[in-house]
């Protein structure tokens, strides 16, 4: 798991500029389709382009975590570059209590996105 604290972390409600839930067409697990205000974007592109998986060791790959409230909910591996928008795609739960636990995270989420996104207006 890649842990880095630095310049390069995208952190705080102002770098979010919007996310809604959704689910991947490949898998029908939950996601999260999110869009990062432009410095962000920066910033999270240089991340996340810098901890692609290594072409000569598919092996070798990273993951980022996905922090809120002082709380991991996530740690996605990094397949690409990611600058302005992305999916968070999280594992699917196998019973009703992890389910449940997940969908609170989520709502949870998107009401403070939906709550950034009108002290913004």
């Amino acid at each position: 798991m890649l842990v880095l604290i630095g310049d390069d972390d995208v952190h705080g409600k102002a770098y979010v500029r919007g996310a809604v839930f959704s689910k991947t067409t490949h898998s029908g697990f939950p996601a999260i389709a999110f869009q990062l205000a432009p410095e962000a974007a920066h910033k999270f592109a240089r991340l996340t382009g810098e901890n692609v998986p290594d072409p000569t060791d598919p092996a070798k790959r990273r993951c980022l975590a996905i922090v809120l409230d002082g709380k991991l909910i996530s740690a996605p591996t990094i397949m690409s570059r990611i600058s302005d928008q992305g999916v968070i795609t999280f594992a699917a739960p196998t019973t009703t209590a992890e389910k449940a636990a997940l969908k609170k995270r989520i709502d949870d989420f998107l009401k403070r996105s939906n709550e950034l996104k009108k002290s913004l207006r």
